[in-house]
C-alpha cells in the first residue's frame, strides 16, 4: 500500500477514489495541492483527479481549482 501523506501518495489516493467513486480523505498537512496538480498534469491525469478533488470539503485555492477545471 502507499502512504497518502506524500504528494505522490495523495495523488494515487485521489486517482483511486475517482476511479472507484469513493469519498477521498482530506489532504494531510504535509501534502501540497500544487505538487499533486503538477504530478497529475505530468501523467495526463488531471481530468481524472478532478473528480476526486471536487468531492473534498477543503478544496485547493480558487485559482488552482480553476486551473484544474480547465485541464
Amino acid at each position: 500500500m502507499f502512504e497518502i501523506n506524500t504528494d505522490y501518495g495523495y495523488f494515487l489516493h485521489l486517482a483511486k477514489c475517482a476511479l472507484n467513486d469513493l469519498q477521498p480523505k482530506e489532504k494531510p498537512p504535509e501534502v501540497i495541492f500544487e505538487n499533486v496538480f503538477q504530478i497529475s498534469r505530468r501523467h495526463s491525469l488531471s481530468n481524472l483527479l478532478w473528480y476526486g478533488v471536487e468531492k473534498l470539503n477543503n478544496k485547493p485555492s480558487p485559482e488552482l481549482m480553476a486551473q484544474w477545471y480547465s485541464d
